[in-house]
């Protein structure tokens, strides 16, 4: 009586072991990465960047008048005394409250925009009244300081400066003229 054979088993293709696949399932794994990284799928728009561009577009030239009034006045360097510096600071701060509510006028009233942009004109105003009591200070002690309102441990201008950049609002930045 003849041996029952078993049946022939399929010949599996050389390059199906399982290590094989395994290795074709990272190279395909890191291709998909470094599609989604180049597309720039899933990448975040900075903090404080508006959705749309009209405010900027307004606020900007606004801003860069501004900044050219407070640059006319004189340097810090050029004051013969704190209370004659203290002057100057009260003029370039009166411009820059103008500068505020003409900001106000342009700001959006509505949606995340309008949440930014007043949120960042208040910071304005607590920078403004910083430099109203720099100035106060200065006619009363010649070694008085510029104390900046803080927030997370910096000074609140540094989130000021960021919504001005990352809107392409280069002149919107807080002025440097306290020094």
């Amino acid at each position: 009586m003849a041996q029952p054979t078993a049946p022939p088993r399929p010949a599996r293709a050389r390059w199906a072991t399982p290590g094989r696949l395994l290795l074709a399932a990272v190279v395909v794994g890191s291709f998909g990465l470094w599609v989604v990284a180049l597309a720039r799928i899933g990448v975040r728009e900075p903090l404080d960047t508006l959705e749309g561009p009209a405010f900027a577009l307004a606020a900007e030239p606004v801003c860069a008048a501004a900044l050219a009034d407070v640059e006319a006045l004189p340097a810090a360097s050029t004051a013969r005394s704190a209370a004659e510096r203290s002057v100057t600071i009260d003029e370039a701060t009166g411009r820059l409250r103008g500068l505020v509510a003409d900001l106000r006028s342009l700001a959006p009233r509505t949606g995340e925009d309008g949440s930014v942009v007043a949120a960042w004109l208040a910071d304005w105003d607590t920078y403004l009244g910083d430099r109203q009591d720099y100035a106060r200070r200065l006619r009363a002690d010649e070694a008085a300081e510029f104390q900046l309102t803080t927030r997370q441990e910096q000074g609140i201008t540094k989130a000021m400066d960021n919504m001005a950049q990352v809107n392409e609002m280069p002149s919107c930045a807080t002025p440097g003229d306290v020094g």
